[in-house]
């Protein structure tokens, strides 16, 4: 055999279990019974895998000896004499109380129940326990059993006494694959594999070599007997494999760690992966990597320095900083451990000596080795020693020890373990971006210490020959430099001694002085961006030559300081303000408690003007010293007495010059006898001058909300929510009085009354008419000339005339668009989602996990839908696509197979099919053939996934009910992948849950996709049809047409019908494929259960605490930890969560600067490694609850001794709870959690390589998804107080608390830097919103990236802020609500509208609503003009008063839930309408939580809103009813718009009602001479049809002077009737077009999710109209025409 042939793979498609005889590949597990006596004892669990090898081929794979189990404390001796008979009475007393349980013989066969129990060793997860403890595993026959086992083992029924379970709450399926380390969707390896006869046959023609077939099987491996092990399955190769053959068991290695602190002396390997699905990505993205590498880098990583970047928590760094009760807790737990100290009684403990094993200890197996327990290896033995114990002679009935009546008690339809929770709400977990450190520390030292007297004594250096007086220098201009102004010894001594000059102070000692600081070196974010420009120009604009050795370099002459001149020429002030810490940094890092509000009060004068309109340093100080340009004058008298003269020149940059200037004249007054100039410091630059920070001022002042229109601007002020808002115009009256010196408040960004309001300027004006006596002339406007007043005469006589000749021109208003306005989309059709390409690029992993959809035809009664109990199906469509097809044929790999399947007894329909179908047809004379042909077809395919759109009401589901229903024959076993033991079922009673979220259809082996289903969980759309899902996923527009009309088609005979039948049927079951393939749904989720290690069918319907044990036992298992299974009792008994996320409340506003959004990335997994929060790692309460160290459900007891040896290596939490450090045990979270987010990073690095490559793309994206959906899920494990499996609230708390105070440190330390002048208005769990007035938008990208290093920094590893984006503009409504224009980046030009939580992005309004909303919102955001708002707005209300718009745009769409609703009100709207339709035909009713549309018409006065509720179709076949426009406006629109314009002072509701408002009359219409038959007859208005005229003639529909001139109003009408019928036509033209058909046939389609739908519907509604009443007229013109030309 060849050597590729040695191990058997099978990928893990699909698994279940069944129980069946034992077999010779069954363990033995008695010694007292022959082989030929198994088929008697109980039935053994059998577990079934289906699935492919490596080629293709489809597998059903028995796997024998994998049995359920769970286990018990045991606290007994060691020795054989104790544990024997211990495990023969509990084992004798399980049976007996299952037994009575099940109401059984307890004496018959039928009461076996345990298979085995053995004595293990392992470590309690739940609460730090370091060394062994002794566990009793219990193995059971019946997984079925186990729930029921857990509650009497706790009750205390067995033996009389109460177990705790463990282990108990994992379903059997998953730890059958956590302990062989089986993953789904992945390979299960099997070293010895017995195979079931008969083995395919040799294919001649096969080019492969590696199917398994009759020459490459060896016969050895070949069951014959076909009694014991016959052939079930309908698969290709049908094997049995015995769990001791598996080889990815043999993958897993022990790491004893916790039977003592093994961890702290050799920890583990940072690099070790823990779980094997994990290494296995880092592996293949290794080799991926290292092809695209180049030969010379072949030995080198492939991964970069910020992908290996550790997640793990630095020893050093996990407790940097205190809580604010950390003091008290510290002292307290020294009190714990003196008390627990006074209790040793003076023993010493130490890490080495703290546990003592018992001697028997290493003769017991480990939880891991006790896998192995039923192996026929170590069975025999075991089986060998224990045989006198099985054949004693005494009453085994004496064993028992059971509460009969305890055990009645417990019922069987009790459910132990609850459904898994999916209550934990996803965090968004970002990428990690690690910024380059050296940079940063490169632009640090790039400024040196400066000094401000040296640059105010430079002075030149050389004198030319000419200038004979000292102290004069030649001019900067001429020689390109600053002068130099040579000094002696003699000089610096006499400034010395008169205290002119000194020693520069260290940096260290001037670090705590409050001096003013340079303003030139510009705002913060200057610093920061651009270290070296700065340095150059401050160097040009303060140039002294080093080499000048008789500069005024003091320290240098006098020796003190070795330091160069040139390194200190810059500004020491500004040097002290950048390398001087934070005056918080002390007090945050310090053990303190803050001193300082977390949230400024924001009615505070203070807050008003934030800090943010202030320089940094002008914050701080109100300095207003200007440059001086000084000199110094000395006589030659001898009076001595000297003269100055100053001028100021320009603001001072910040610092006192003047003493210093002074002191320097006297100084060379003092020394030179002849006049000297001496040089101010040089003028500022352009940057510096443009930056207005230096001078108190914003940067940027940006456009509060205003009106443009002077006409829009409210008289009076307006109040709202405890605010006034002034809303003004930018027109001159409004204007705020100009200052030159810029010194208002107005300058400053803080809007102001304005000085004159319209009227008062008037006023003003009229007034300073009177009161000046200065007459003067002004030239007046120049007469018209004499053309232009011809010109402007003969246009009035034109506009007369046709005024005049209007009565007779027909009328054909230039309507606006049907559709309301609103923003640009995003794309050219208004798509949804983008299409993605595909890319060959990447070699294609082969799934082989094949697809099969199908769709039916059935014949209707009249409009009813399909009843399978009544209407038999005619036609069956399917379609199928596999890898193995692709690959082993010529095909493309979008090939897909389909066929039709006909009822015909003649013929001739299938004839006519095969002419038009592209595909096989197959004809059968009666349903029940047509049913038998789909099984075969079904088993020839052997799909994996079976799917339709919607496969309950049709598709599969109508055929499964169909055939049970009529013939009693149950096509679920049919379409299985067994022969015998299916567990097929179908229907909503029988999976109610399965109905509700997934698909009730059941079938063994194969997996069942309902895909509107799917699709809702996965899109966000407003309806779920598949037109809708195919137009925004495949970018397709696909007709839909209504049963009845499908049944006309069938049943004309025509060939043309039968065509478009089949055409559209063939092209739904492609659609069904294309759209799974569209969506990666299948792809995605074996992705997600290769990397969770769980089955395809767990990752959809299992919730995620299901997916989080998958993860946490296979870390566990190695490690030899053993959980905790408590009950629903115990899960309820634990404490109340009692810490909150911090949740601030919004200051909800327009903010027009920019606001930071800065996130704690992975905030919860990063708090969990940082402080080692565990299961694990609890080391108990610092105070008792009650008088008991109580830990979630139980009590922990810590050992003895454990607080004193631990007492220096404690975390611990703000909510007074004890975790053990990193560096005694990492904790088993904390693994898990590294391990995800650093493959998580991995992976990500990868998508942002090789971003071109879409087919990669997509499946490196499906990974991180599922990495990321782990992660985020770990937290709500531990917090799921109610449905949870394990939860600890204490541990829960603990984590949230500590995020909650991280991000109050972060939020002071934020307020605390004045630097930044920033605000924090809005934090939520884990992100800050910081609000940064009068800033740009780069200096916010700057601001924001320089706090968020600077609060990562505060906190450990891997604890990391990440600036993410700039709203700006922004506005804050409440919680959890907000929209603004975001940016990402600084290169961003376009933004990106970006809303959370408002109607743009909710599904419960109209699409009219969302549309208003997002432009008006666009319109405030670009231009801050509520004018043109206000314009928008009227507009779109005058359309819908008008009727101008689509019917589409105002349907709700809402999910309807039937059976939910109570009866005490009325229901919503859908499920009412939806009521009224199942009253009319009940197969109509919506799937669970389907979104029924409506709208809302108008009524009678006083009519419920409930009442003026109809379904869309409805309104179309009524034109007399209309939407409730008054409705829609105040109730629907104007709402949402008041919400966000009220935080501006706009008032929307004002805005409409000063609009005029329109009232629409329905006009009666019919023929002469017809029978005033109702209401609206007599009130109907007669106005002319031609000319609307209103006249008094009733008799008649036109006018009389329209009747007398007949040939133009009958051409006027004709015109109109034209008209209409041209658009109708080409709206036709455009549905045909669509659907296929030929100019002349009759469009059926009535797809409610086109807009050419409802325009169609309108433009036909409007053409009838104009029919009814211009047809009449036009017939009787051109009778009246005709008889007049006979009278003539």
């Amino acid at each position: 055999m060849p050597r590729s042939m040695d191990l058997f793979r099978v990928r893990l498609n699909c698994i279940d279990h069944y129980q069946a005889t034992p077999s010779r590949h069954d363990p033995q597990l008695r010694n007292d019974v022959r082989p030929s006596q198994l088929s008697k004892g109980p039935k053994v669990p059998v577990v079934r895998i289906f699935g492919s090898t490596e080629t293709g081929q489809k597998v059903c794979a028995h796997v024998h000896g994998a049995f359920p189990y769970l286990y018990v404390e045991y606290e007994g001796g060691l020795a054989s004499e104790e544990v024997g008979p211990f495990i023969y009475r509990l084992h004798l007393s399980i049976d007996h109380a299952l037994a009575v349980s099940y109401r059984r013989d307890q004496y018959g066969d039928h009461a076996k129940f345990v298979a085995r129990i053995t004595l293990v060793k392992g470590i309690p997860l739940y609460g730090f326990h370091v060394g062994y403890r002794f566990f009793l595993k219990i193995y059971m026959f019946d997984p079925i059993v186990m729930t029921r086992l857990a509650d009497l083992l706790q009750q205390g029924v067995i033996m009389k006494q109460k177990f705790q379970p463990y282990e108990a709450h994992l379903q059997y399926l998953l730890q059958f694959m956590v302990d062989y380390n089986l993953y789904g969707c992945d390979y299960l390896d099997s070293s010895r594999t017995t195979f079931r006869s008969p083995v395919p046959e040799h294919d001649q023609g096969s080019n492969s070599s590696h199917l398994w077939h009759s020459l490459s099987v060896p016969s050895d491996d070949i069951t014959d007997d076909s009694t014991t092990l016959p052939r079930a399955s309908h698969c290709s190769i049908e094997v049995d494999i015995c769990v001791q053959n598996i080889v990815n068991r043999k993958m897993v290695k022990e790491r004893p760690l916790h039977h003592n602190f093994t961890e702290r002396i050799s920890p583990v390997p940072k690099d070790l992966k823990y779980v094997y699905s994990m290494a296995w990505l880092w592996r293949d993205e290794t080799r991926r990597r290292k092809r695209q590498m180049t030969r010379p880098w072949q030995g080198n990583s492939p991964f970069s320095r910020e992908v290996l970047v550790t997640m793990s928590a630095d020893p050093r760094d996990s407790q940097p900083q205190g809580w604010i009760h950390e003091e008290e807790y510290r002292e307290e737990i020294e009190q714990l451990a003196l008390t627990e100290m006074a209790n040793l009684n003076g023993l010493e403990v130490d890490f080495s000596s703290f546990t003592e094993p018992p001697e028997l200890e290493r003769n017991v197996k480990t939880a891991l080795q006790s896998v192995e327990d039923l192996y026929p290896s170590k069975l025999m033995p075991a089986l060998g020693l224990s045989s006198n114990m099985s054949q004693s002679t005494h009453d085994p009935a004496s064993s028992i020890e059971v509460d009969e009546d305890k055990a009645l008690e417990v019922q069987s339809d009790d459910v132990f373990f609850p459904d898994d929770s999916d209550e934990e709400a996803l965090m968004e977990l970002a990428e990690v971006v690690h910024m380059d450190e050296a940079r940063l520390q490169g632009q640090a030292g790039i400024i040196g210490p400066s000094d401000t007297e040296n640059a105010n004594q430079a002075v030149a250096s050389q004198l030319p020959p000419h200038l004979s007086i000292s102290g004069l220098s030649p001019r900067v201009l001429a020689t390109g430099r600053l002068p130099v102004v040579p000094v002696s010894a003699e000089l610096l001594g006499a400034a010395e001694d008169e205290g002119l000059l000194s020693r520069v102070k260290k940096l260290d000692n001037l670090s705590s002085e409050k001096r003013p600081a340079l303003k030139r070196s510009g705002s913060v974010a200057s610093m920061i961006s651009s270290p070296r420009k700065r340095l150059k120009r401050e160097m040009q604009s303060v140039a002294i030559d080093d080499s000048t050795s008789n500069g005024l370099d003091v320290t240098q002459a006098k020796g003190d300081e070795t330091e160069p001149c040139s390194r200190r020429r810059l500004t020491v002030d500004s040097t002290k303000r950048r390398n001087r810490p934070s005056p918080v940094s002390d007090s945050v890092h310090s053990n303190q408690t803050l001193s300082f509000a977390i949230v400024k009060d924001q009615h505070d004068p203070n807050t008003k003007l934030r800090l943010s309109q202030k320089s940094p340093i002008a914050a701080s100080e109100n300095s207003t010293m200007s440059k001086q340009a000084s000199f110094a004058q000395n006589n030659v008298g001898h009076d001595g007495t000297q003269l100055s003269a100053s001028s100021s020149l320009l603001p001072s940059s910040g610092y006192d010059s003047q003493p210093q200037a002074f002191n320097l004249q006297r100084a060379v007054a003092g020394y030179c006898r002849h006049p000297t100039l001496v040089f101010a410091p040089p003028p500022p630059s352009l940057i510096e001058c443009v930056a207005m920070s230096g001078y108190n001022l914003p940067d940027v002042i940006y456009q509060d909300a205003f009106y443009s229109e002077e006409k829009d601007v409210p008289e009076r002020k307006r109040e709202y929510a405890g605010r006034e808002y002034r809303l003004d115009s930018n027109t001159i009256p409004f204007l705020p009085q100009f200052d030159p010196a810029g010194s208002s408040l107005a300058a400053s960004g803080v809007a102001q009354a304005p000085a004159l309001g319209k009227s008062s300027l008037n006023q003003q004006l009229d007034q300073q008419r009177r009161d000046c006596s200065w007459k003067s002339w002004e030239f007046a406007l120049s007469p018209p000339s004499c053309q232009s007043v011809k010109v402007w005469l003969d246009e009035k006589r034109a506009l007369e005339k046709r005024m005049k000749e209007s009565r007779r021109r027909v009328s054909i208003p230039t309507a606006s668009l049907s559709q309301i306005d609103g923003p640009t989309p995003k794309n050219k059709h208004g798509f949804k989602f983008t299409q993605k390409q595909k890319s060959t690029s990447v070699e294609h992993e082969v799934q082989y996990m094949s697809t099969m959809s199908l769709e039916i035809h059935v014949n209707t009664r009249g409009k009813f839908v399909p009843n399978p109990e009544e209407d038999e199906v005619q036609c069956i469509f399917w379609a199928c696509k596999s890898d193995e097809t692709a690959q082993n044929t010529q095909e493309s790999a979008d090939a897909v197979q389909s066929g039709i399947l006909v009822v015909c007894a003649d013929g001739a329909l299938t004839r006519q099919a095969r002419r038009y179908a592209r595909a096989e047809v197959i004809e059968e004379n009666s349903e029940l053939d047509l049913m038998v042909r789909m099984a075969e077809i079904v088993k020839t395919y052997d799909p994996d996934v079976l799917t339709g759109f919607e496969v309950h009401g049709s598709s599969w589901g109508y055929l499964i009910e169909r055939a049970r229903c009529k013939y009693d024959y149950n096509l679920c076993d049919e379409f299985s992948r067994m022969k015998s033991d299916s567990h097929g079922r179908f229907g909503k009673n029988n999976d109610r849950w399965g109905f509700n979220t997934t698909s009730t259809i059941r079938v063994t082996g194969r997996h069942v996709i309902n895909i509107w289903r799917a699709m809702q969980s996965e899109l966000n759309l407003l309806q779920y049809t598949m037109e809708n899902v195919a137009w925004h996923l495949l970018h397709r527009r696909v007709p839909h047409y209504s049963w009845k009309t499908l049944t006309q088609w069938y049943q004309s005979g025509k060939a043309g019908d039968l065509c478009k039948l089949l055409r559209y049927y063939q092209t739904r079951t492609r659609l069904d494929i294309q759209v799974l393939e569209a969506n990666e749904l299948i792809p995605r989720t074996s992705e997600q259960a290769r990397l969770l290690g769980v089955d395809f069918f767990s990752v959809l319907s299992r919730g995620s605490q299901f997916k989080v044990e998958s993860i946490m036992f296979r870390i566990a298992k190695p490690e030899n930890f053993i959980f905790v299974s408590p009950s629903r009792k115990q899960v309820g008994g634990q404490n109340a969560l009692e810490c909150l996320p911090l949740v601030m409340e919004p200051q909800s506003a327009f903010y027009n600067s920019p606001l930071l959004v800065l996130d704690f990335q992975s905030l919860y997994p990063s708090v969990m490694i940082a402080y080692n929060y565990c299961y694990s790692t609890f080391l108990g309460r610092i105070k008792d609850w009650r008088g008991t160290n109580k830990m979630g459900f139980t009590e922990y007891r810590r050992q003895e001794g454990l607080l004193v040896l631990l007492q220096d290596h404690i975390n611990i939490a703000p909510n007074g709870m004890m975790y053990a450090k990193a560096e005694i045990r990492t904790s088993l979270l904390a693994k898990m959690l590294t391990e995800i987010l650093e493959t998580r990073v991995m992976v990500k690095s990868g998508m942002k390589k090789d971003k071109e490559d879409k087919t990669l793309q997509q499946l490196l994206n499906n990974r991180q998804l599922a990495l990321k959906l782990l992660a985020n899920v770990t937290y709500g494990y531990t917090s799921a107080s109610f449905s949870g499996r394990m939860p600890c609230s204490e541990i829960a708390d603990s984590i949230v608390q500590t995020a909650r105070e991280t991000l109050e440190r972060a939020i002071a330390h934020i307020h605390s830097d004045p630097r930044w002048g920033a605000e924090v208005v809005y934090g939520d769990t884990d992100s800050l919103f910081v609000y940064l007035k009068g800033r740009t938008r780069d200096q916010a990208f700057d601001i924001g990236n320089e706090m968020a290093k600077a609060i990562t920094d505060m906190n450990p590893r891997p604890v990391k802020l990440k600036f993410e984006k700039v709203y700006h503009p922004c506005l804050l409504l409440a919680k959890k609500r907000y929209v603004g224009y975001k940016y990402e980046s600084k290169d961003q030009v376009k933004p990106e509208f970006d809303a959370k939580g408002i109607e743009t992005v909710r599904r419960d309004g109209t699409p009219a609503e969302q549309k208003m909303e997002e432009k008006a919102l666009r319109l405030l955001f670009e231009t801050a003009d509520l004018s043109q708002v206000k314009r928008y707005f009227q507009k779109q209300c005058d359309k819908i008063m008008r009727g101008a718009v689509s019917v589409q745009d105002f349907s709700f769409a809402r999910e309807v839930r039937l059976g939910t609703y109570s009866g005490k009100g009325p229901p919503p709207a859908g499920a009412l309408i939806s009521t009224k339709k199942m009253l009319e035909d009940a197969r109509a009713e919506p799937q669970y939580g389907e979104r029924v549309p409506y709208v809302v018409i108008t009524g009678a006065p006083g009519a419920r809103l409930i009442d003026r509720c109809v379904a869309p179709e409805d309104l179309l076949a009524n034109p007399h009813w209309q939407l409730d426009a008054e409705y829609y406006m105040s109730k629907n629109i104007i709402p949402p718009l008041e919400r966000i314009f009220n935080l501006v002072g706009a008032n929307v509701r004002q805005w409409y009602d000063e609009m005029p408002k329109v009232q629409r009359i329905h006009q009666a219409t019919a023929g002469r001479g017809s029978k005033k038959s109702t209401l609206e007859w007599y009130l109907r208005s007669t106005h002319c049809l031609v000319c609307n005229a209103k006249f008094a003639d009733e008799g008649h529909s036109l006018c009389r002077p329209c009747r007398a001139d007949a040939p133009a109003s009958l051409l006027a009408l004709q015109t109109r009737l034209a008209a209409d019928e041209r658009r109708f036509q080409e709206v036709l033209t455009a549905c045909r077009s669509c659907s296929g058909m030929s100019p002349l046939e009759e469009v059926r389609c009535d797809s409610r999710d086109c807009p050419v739908f409802w325009t169609r519907m309108r433009q036909r509604t409007k053409l009838a109209g104009t029919r009814a009443s211009a047809g009449p007229v036009i017939r009787g013109l051109v009778e009246g025409s005709e008889r007049a030309a006979l009278e003539w």
